[in-house]
């Protein structure tokens, strides 16, 4: 079972409420991607740490 903070249940209740806000409004429901708010809230109550290696490639001239 995870455990969450107060800090982040916290947050979590207070993006939600500022979501609920935004699709209710008829002048902003549709105008904005809150995708990215989403993302961000779910990062912040479940927080997930990720190593990605990538590959370094380097060119030698040897041709002095």
């Amino acid at each position: 079972m995870k455990q969450i903070t107060s800090e982040s249940k916290s947050i979590e209740i207070h993006v939600n409420s500022l979501l609920r806000l935004v699709d209710k409004e008829p002048f902003l429901k549709g105008k904005h991607d809150i995708s990215k708010i989403k993302t961000s809230r779910d990062k912040v109550v479940d927080p997930r740490f990720e190593i990605i290696f990538g590959q370094l490639q380097v060119a030698y001239n040897t041709s002095r």
